[in-house]
């Protein structure tokens, strides 16, 4: 409750326990700066809501594909 997804991506990315686990943003920011900042910090990928239940099928879809080439 006292950090943001920020700091959490960045706790995640800097313990070496947790460090490999593949990381998703869904967010409602549609700013640049904040998938830029996610990118940078070692984000996997990054969706912004709204979404459908397409869109949600199309996500999982394709953070199973990059979880396939990643092993």
């Amino acid at each position: 409750p006292f950090m943001d997804g920020f700091a959490v991506l960045q706790e995640i990315r800097t313990r070496q326990e947790l460090s490999r686990i593949p990381v998703f943003v869904l967010t409602n920011s549609k700013d640049e700066s904040h998938r830029a900042r996610c990118r940078v910090l070692g984000c996997n990928g990054f969706y912004t809501k709204p979404i459908t239940v397409n869109d949600l099928q199309r996500i999982i879809e394709d953070i199973l594909l990059k979880a396939t080439f990643a092993n």
